[in-house]
């Protein structure tokens, strides 16, 4: 992740746009592992990154072409680049209803903070 940031920043950069840091501590890393509930935590950021569209009214989700979330809450879901099921959300649940409703109250609380 530190080699795409770096690599962005710099092309960016090289733009003429702005000559500085390019990323600021808002975008900083963390291994989910380290986390005291990893699923947990894997799920809350990966819901609240589908639902930033939504959150900032700029779109609805059904209409948002740009955001892997159709995969994760439609069985029947198709996508432009081949997706899978990450370990952590699969374990939101047995069936793929379940962890689709999870995933969802969990998009509409990001979306309401």
């Amino acid at each position: 992740m530190q080699f795409i940031k770096s690599q962005y920043a710099v092309r960016y950069n090289k733009t003429g746009e702005q000559v500085r840091p390019f990323w600021n501590e808002r975008f900083s890393d963390r291994i989910f592992e380290e986390y005291r509930f990893p699923v947990k935590e894997f799920n809350r950021q990966n819901s609240g990154i589908m639902h930033n569209p939504v959150k900032w009214a700029m779109y609805r989700r059904e209409r948002y072409k740009y955001s892997s979330i159709d995969f994760y809450v439609d069985e029947n879901a198709s996508s432009p680049v081949k997706l899978i099921f990450h370990e952590y959300y699969m374990a939101l649940g047995g069936s793929f209803q379940e962890r689709a409703d999870k995933l969802l109250r969990w998009g509409e609380k990001s979306s309401e903070q």
